[in-house]
């Protein structure tokens, strides 16, 4: 029994053909791996700077709408005035007609 056991465990301590080929596409498989994570990482920091890109566009845009927005403001306001006054030109125009009436 002794020699059974000693056997047993010269055996097991040994790696097997199946244990090999087993290690192998272990190997293999973690190999992929670490490729796959090292592209999704590039990708990741292609990504990233897209992001950024697409960030410093909206600052821009958001800016030029905040340049647009007040530059509408002004245009009301003078709108305004100009029909203020042309209500008043009118008034003036009336009342000179009416003198010439």
């Amino acid at each position: 029994m002794q020699k059974e056991m000693a056997e047993w465990r010269r055996k097991s301590s040994e790696p097997s053909m199946d244990q090999t080929g087993e290690q192998k596409e272990v190997i293999q498989k973690l190999e992929l791996s670490k490729s796959l994570i090292g592209a999704l990482q590039k990708e990741i920091h292609s990504q990233v700077g897209q992001i950024e890109g697409l960030h410093e566009d909206l600052e821009n845009w958001q800016e030029r709408c905040g340049q647009a927005e007040h530059l509408v403001e002004e245009l009301r306001e003078k709108l305004t005035e100009n029909h203020t006054q042309a209500e008043e030109t009118k008034k003036v125009i009336t009342k000179e007609m009416e003198k010439v009436k």
